[in-house]
């Protein structure tokens, strides 16, 4: 719901202003341009970055129960390291 909401935020923001509209999270980044409201089109482009995200607490493998569970209930932290390729 929350990416939802996102989403139609900068659909919006890009139908009023007609600029491109560049959203980055994490490693990925989306890019929205050539809205045109008559005819209802917008083109969305969207791009990841090389690499690898990872746990700094290594029994979890993702993201949310890394953040929420990690480090013995106190929370760990969700890396991205644009120079790793695999697990070590």
């Amino acid at each position: 719901m929350k990416k939802l909401t996102l989403l139609s935020i900068l659909l919006i923001v890009g139908c009023i202003y007609g600029d491109t509209i560049v959203y980055k999270s994490g490693e990925k980044n989306r890019t929205i341009k050539n809205v045109n409201i008559e005819v209802g089109t917008l083109d969305i482009y969207m791009s990841s970055e090389a690499g690898c995200s990872y746990c700094t607490d290594d029994l979890y493998d993702n993201q949310n129960n890394c953040e929420l569970f990690g480090n013995d209930g106190s929370g760990a932290s969700w890396n991205f390291d644009s120079n790793m390729d695999e697990n070590p």
